[in-house]
C-alpha cells in the first residue's frame, strides 16, 4: 500500500518534471518566435482571430481558395429536403 511519504514523493517529482518541461518548452517557443521575427517571417503585432481570417498570408486551413462554398455553410447534402 502507498504510504503518505511515498505519495508526497510521487506528487513532488511529478510537479518538478511538469514545471521543468513547461519552462524548457516556453524557452524553445520564445527563441523560435524571436528568430522568425528577426527574419521577417513573423508579425510583431498581435492580431485577433477575425483579423487573421482575412489575411491572405495566413496559413489557415478554413480558407480554402479552390472551394466555391464556405466551410461554415452546410453543403447541399446537409440541408433538409424542401417540403412543398
Amino acid at each position: 500500500m502507498n504510504t503518505p511519504q511515498s505519495m508526497m514523493i510521487g506528487w513532488a517529482s511529478l510537479l518538478v518534471a511538469a514545471g521543468g518541461s513547461y519552462i524548457l518548452a516556453k524557452r524553445e517557443i520564445e527563441s523560435r518566435r524571436k528568430m522568425q521575427r528577426e527574419a521577417g517571417k513573423r508579425d510583431t503585432e498581435k492580431k485577433e482571430w477575425y483579423d487573421r481570417l482575412g489575411d491572405p498570408n495566413a496559413n489557415n486551413p478554413l480558407l480554402n481558395k479552390t472551394s466555391t462554398t464556405s466551410p461554415l455553410e452546410p453543403s447541399a447534402a446537409d440541408k433538409p429536403p424542401d417540403k412543398t
